[in-house]
């Protein structure tokens, strides 16, 4: 497994002057998501790492599940339900991208991140495209991942590339890769911003990269080479915060040109150690992303112990958090007073029966 599920939805203020922070609705107005409807928590199900985006009368849920009781594997789920504040109106949740028996991808796949625009491949053209982690984890250990790529017209029937469309740059048995994409549009066709986290021995970063993939059949158009998304601000190893930013997921607001990104800042020791208790959301200036310097303006937390959900109880975790966007990967409303935030929760029992507790929930939060 790469990581494990957080799904955090939080719903933005467009920013016209200067921003403090956020202030979280009471948890009696937000509850938990069952993004699938024989989910419980004795099911021996698992389901995290969501993708959410808001489209005419629906919300689309893409998050990492598995298919069987009590087996610990990935697949890619769609979950699509009434988009409304409190889940009522449920449609469907099933499998939409599996392993393949052999290749680069034939052990694991996770982490969606679906956008909406104009591509061509394969001599087709398609209105969304899906970023995803894949590996064929050779050490059983969860490394050698790599970024690949799909395409749709109906977000429930997908067409893979082959081939990974960013490779890791590291090799063998601790060499985790690159993955865990998340991705906003520049001009509502072709062109996004790609981020990924990079992970080597020597050191974990996210990086960004500008892409053109309006027609894979010709070239994949590199318009920026890959950068490191800068992390100052973020006050990374001060006051118990990670050490490194990785797995995060941004959201774009046009007009105020400004990226939000939700990301795990606080760790600890109790299994799983790898999942965050803690989420924070910052915020950063257009022109600072591109030009890769400036600084994050941390707008306030999110953590384990305000989580109670519709089964009422703390979870000890709080991980793999993202915003509901539109399908271009902006605020879904324009000019909404709320920021929507899909988030994952676990227990701490130990590895793996807390897998079995990883379960999705929703929060709202005023920028002010």
């Amino acid at each position: 497994m790469f990581r494990f599920p957080l799904l955090l939805i939080i719903f933005l203020v467009p920013i016209t002057g200067f921003t403090a922070g956020i202030s979280w609705l009471n948890v009696s107005h937000t509850g938990g998501v069952q993004v699938r409807e024989n989910s419980s928590w004795n099911s021996r199900y698992f389901e995290y790492a969501p993708s959410a985006f808001l489209e005419g009368n629906y919300r689309y849920i893409f998050y990492c599940g598995n298919n069987q009781s009590g087996q610990i594997k990935d697949s890619i789920r769609l979950n699509k339900i009434g988009n409304q504040f409190k889940v009522t109106a449920f449609y469907f949740d099933k499998d939409v991208i599996n392993t393949n028996g052999f290749g680069w991808d034939s052990k694991q796949i996770c982490d969606p991140s679906v956008i909406k625009g104009k591509f061509r491949y394969d001599n087709v053209n398609y209105k969304y495209a899906m970023f995803y982690t894949g590996s064929n984890d050779p050490y059983n250990n969860g490394t050698h991942n790599q970024i690949g790529l799909a395409f749709s017209n109906n977000l429930e029937n997908w067409v893979k590339r082959p081939n990974p469309i960013i490779y890791k740059n590291c090799s063998g048995s601790n060499c985790w890769g690159v993955g865990q994409p998340s991705v906003t549009s520049v001009d509502g066709k072709g062109q996004l911003l790609l981020f990924m986290t990079r992970g080597t021995p020597y050191e974990t970063k996210m990086t960004v990269t500008h892409l053109d993939l309006s027609n894979l059949d010709t070239s994949i158009k590199t318009l920026k080479n890959e950068w490191n998304l800068t992390t100052n601000g973020l006050g990374l190893g001060i006051n118990g915060k990670s050490y490194h930013l990785a797995g995060a997921d941004l959201l774009y607001d046009n007009d105020s040109d400004t990226f939000y990104m939700v990301w795990g800042s606080r760790f600890n020791e109790k299994m799983p150690n790898w999942i965050s208790t803690e989420l924070m959301v910052s915020s950063l200036k257009g022109s600072s992303m591109w030009s890769g310097y400036g600084a994050w303006t941390n707008l306030g937390t999110y953590q384990a112990e305000q989580e109670r959900g519709r089964y009422q109880s703390k979870k000890a975790k709080t991980f793999d958090a993202g915003f509901d966007k539109n399908p271009y990967g902006n605020l879904p409303y324009k000019g909404s007073p709320l920021l929507m935030l899909n988030y994952s929760v676990s227990d701490s029992v130990g590895w793996p029966n807390s897998l079995w507790t990883y379960n999705i929930r929703r929060a709202f939060g005023y920028i002010f």
